[in-house]
């Protein structure tokens, strides 16, 4: 063949030599030495005839006919036209330039540009950079991802996974819809590092051996409220309502930027008092520091349990002024009395007829455990039921109470009316 310009070079060349296989009259597949690019290149015989294109197709290094061909030694003559790919050396002085490539061999080149696409079945050797089409292997030195877009690791449902001399120390995957970091060793940490000023620090840890317990390394911030390492403050985004723990010993409370509860290393609760000095320490104003219970929603399931500021504790019911109290120093309850809180004022009229049957006892209380048992002195609720029901407390299913001191008009109505008849002996 004549050429215009320079010859092409016959390194660049490559035929593969004369095959010849032994039919069986049962095989019909047959391997090339080289792969074949197609049907055309190649021109095969049997027996002596010359094959059409239609009795055998090629695919790779895979001669495939449509009958089997008939038995025979060396029957079977396979020549290669076209040049196929196989080790190429390019010469060292010249670059090599393609715009496309298949190589089944080994490529190796000292320089090289390629404006298409380059399939290479056992790898490009670059420099120290290795890839065999499930592995990219850099024998020495770092290796760097420069790329004027996004880089991109699609593992198509699978895992990404980050290893230290074949050892799996991370994992990255899609976790229904969420994205997991995941670390495989046994009771393996998670750690999530900075530089702070020049030095390397961990500012969160997760001890998997704790079950992913989260430890900080210092202060933590949430929306722009801060929690320290000593203290712990834990706050509203606008800072006025707070829980507060110090390092020094003691947890506040704050609501409208007020501290409104505080518990002290002794465990003594002030609410209202910075300083508590007793278990439990209520201040406020007058009646600020009070004490409600409620186990009701009218008012006679009501009380409450308030200081003055005139030296008074009071034990009222919840609407009114009606109960007692114990006044600074004082040494009995007083209870509240003045003519001016009562209505409808009548005589009790004569008791002393009531009172003579009553019985004034001793007695012990079955609830009693000592041995012996207290002897007590009282009165008997249901002596008084029928004449003064006003000096008992009834609720139905429980036992009757008696308010001992409402029973002290009754007896004084009585000393009068002793009074009256021994005057009236008298005279």
């Amino acid at each position: 063949m004549s050429y215009i310009g320079n010859s092409l070079p016959a390194n660049f060349q490559s035929l593969p030599a004369v095959q010849r296989f032994n039919g069986d009259g049962s095989d019909t597949t047959f391997t090339l030495a080289a792969q074949i690019a197609n049907d055309q290149s190649i021109l095969v015989s049997v027996d002596g005839v010359t094959q059409d294109s239609n009795a055998y197709s090629v695919s790779g290094t895979t001669l495939t006919f449509t009958s089997a061909p008939s038995a025979g030694t060396g029957n079977i003559f396979v020549n290669t036209i076209s040049p196929v790919g196989s080790t190429i050396t390019h010469p060292a002085s010249d670059p090599l330039s393609a715009s496309t490539g298949t190589f089944s061999g080994a490529l190796s080149a000292t320089t090289g540009t390629f404006s298409g696409k380059i399939t290479a079945d056992a790898g490009i050797d670059i420099d120290n950079f290795n890839i065999d089409g499930t592995t990219i292997a850099l024998s020495s030195g770092a290796m760097t991802l420069d790329a004027a877009g996004d880089i991109i690791l699609d593992a198509q449902g699978a895992n990404i996974f980050l290893k230290d001399d074949g050892t799996t120390y991370g994992k990255l995957d899609k976790y229904g819809n969420s994205f997991r970091i995941n670390n495989p060793i046994s009771d393996g940490d998670v750690l999530i590092q900075g530089n702070d000023g020049g030095s390397d620090i961990t500012a969160l840890t997760f001890d998997m051996s704790e079950a992913g317990y989260a430890t900080f390394n210092n202060w933590l911030k949430v929306n722009d409220r801060v929690v320290g390492n000593s203290n712990l403050v834990l706050n509203t985004s606008d800072g006025n309502e707070k829980i507060h723990l110090d390092a020094s010993g003691y947890i506040k409370l704050e609501t409208a930027g007020s501290e409104r509860m505080r518990i002290d290393s002794a465990g003594q609760v002030g609410i209202g008092a910075t300083n508590p000095d007793a278990l439990l320490h209520l201040k406020g104003g007058n009646e600020v520091a009070k004490i409600k219970f409620e186990v009701g929603t009218a008012d006679a399931d009501k009380f409450k349990i308030y200081a003055s500021t005139a030296g008074r504790l009071y034990v009222n019911s919840y609407s009114g002024n009606t109960g007692v109290y114990l006044t600074y120093n004082g040494t009995s309850w007083t209870s509240n009395s003045d003519e001016t809180l009562k209505d409808n004022i009548t005589s009790l009229g004569t008791v002393g007829d009531k009172l003579k049957n009553y019985r004034t006892s001793y007695f012990n209380w079955k609830a009693d455990t000592d041995t012996p048992p207290k002897r007590n002195i009282g009165f008997i609720a249901q002596d008084w039921e029928t004449d003064f029901p006003e000096v008992l407390t009834k609720k139905e299913g429980e036992p009757m109470g008696m308010q001992y001191t409402e029973t002290i008009p009754i007896l004084l109505k009585y000393i009068q009316e002793l009074e009256a008849r021994i005057t009236a002996l008298e005279t």
